[in-house]
This record gives C-alpha cells, sequence and structure tokens, in this order.
C-alpha cells in the first residue's frame, strides 16, 4: 500500500507474513519512534488478527489499512533516515 499526502515514496505491506513495519520502512530509509511504531503495528496487528478471524470483511480491512496508511505517513516522528 503507498503512502500519500507527499509520502509516495513510502510503500507498506501488512499482512501476517509481512516484516514489521519498522522494518520495511527503515529498508526504504525512513524511522519512526518507538513509541509510534509500538502502536502502529498493534494496530496493524489487529487488524489481520480480525480479517484472519473473518469478524472483519475484506472492504473494511482495506479501508482500514488505508487509514493506517495515512496516520504512518503524517506521523510527527516519521523522518528520514540519515544514510
Amino acid at each position: 500500500m503507498d503512502g500519500g499526502d507527499g509520502m509516495s515514496g513510502i510503500a507498506l505491506h501488512f499482512g501476517a507474513l509481512c516484516d514489521p513495519i519498522q522494518k520495511q520502512l527503515n529498508n526504504q530509509g525512513y524511522a519512526l519512534s518507538e513509541k509510534d511504531d509500538a502502536r502502529f503495528q498493534a494496530i496493524a496487528d489487529a487488524i489481520i488478527m480480525l480479517e484472519l478471524h473473518d469478524i472483519l470483511p475484506e472492504s473494511v480491512v482495506y479501508k482500514a489499512e488505508q487509514k493506517l496508511m495515512k496516520m504512518i505517513c503524517s506521523a510527527e516522528s516519521l523522518a528520514e533516515k540519515d544514510p
């Protein structure tokens, strides 16, 4: 899923077998604070858990992942890492 709002260079994948959010961001030259990383990862894990147990339909999961992506891309702690 690509980020919006000027962060179109960020692409994250959410899922049980995907790398953690922070690792994906680090691989793309970005980083989050530990606090935001823990919060966003918990949200992503919750969305996936609800999807895996057929509590949320795919359409709702997609919208939730879009919202999460916007939250991540607009986080004040999101910053480019020094090379």
